[in-house]
């Protein structure tokens, strides 16, 4: 409870917390499923809470996709959780697995993160692309998005963003494996 406090009186996130920001989002959830996860068990709802909430952290920031291995293991090291431990696989696979079914379906691609290719070509390839051209990161980066935007007529259909997704990932790749001793350093 004490952790609540200090995080309510946050200086820092209570200014940012207007922002679109996930990190408001992300401490308050992860917060409360500390305390949860603290809290003495006695019902089986109580691990698939635990779950569902590890569940909502990796859709708000997908890198928390590792947490239910950590959360895991610390249960089943115990014998008389082991049950828990499926309960809160269940639970925490529910929103990300609904979620990755809906890109499947818009887009064809069955992850959490549909911006995957989208980032591989805006940051990864254009670090290389930075390298190799002698620009700054940040001109790499508004020449790269500028080509990608130009291959296609929008229109919101399902298709665009298939091509689009497709066009991302295969010019990242092409500028990446152009130059592997820069993605290397």
């Amino acid at each position: 409870q004490f952790a609540f406090l200090i995080l309510a009186l946050d200086i820092s996130l209570l200014l940012f917390m207007p922002l679109i920001l996930s990190d408001g989002l992300f401490l308050i959830l992860l917060s409360f499923l500390i305390y949860q996860m603290t809290k003495e068990k006695h019902h089986w709802s109580s691990y698939l809470l635990d779950g569902i909430l590890l569940g909502a952290l990796v859709l708000v920031r997908p890198i928390a996709m590792f947490l239910p291995l950590l959360f895991l293991l610390f249960l089943v090291a115990k014998p008389a959780t082991r049950k828990g431990a499926l309960l809160l696989l269940l639970g925490c696979v529910l929103f990300p697995g609904g979620w990755a079914f809906r890109n499947y379906k818009h887009f064809n691609t069955a992850t959490i993160i549909s911006m995957s290719s989208n980032n591989l070509l805006l940051y990864n390839a254009a670090n290389v692309y930075a390298n190799n051209e002698g620009d700054s990161f940040a001109k790499a980066q508004r020449t790269l998005a500028q080509e990608a935007l130009e291959q296609f007529e929008w229109n919101n259909d399902k298709s665009t963003s298939e091509k689009y997704i497709s066009y991302c990932q295969e010019r990242a790749m092409e500028i990446i494996t152009s130059s592997p001793s820069v993605v290397i350093k």
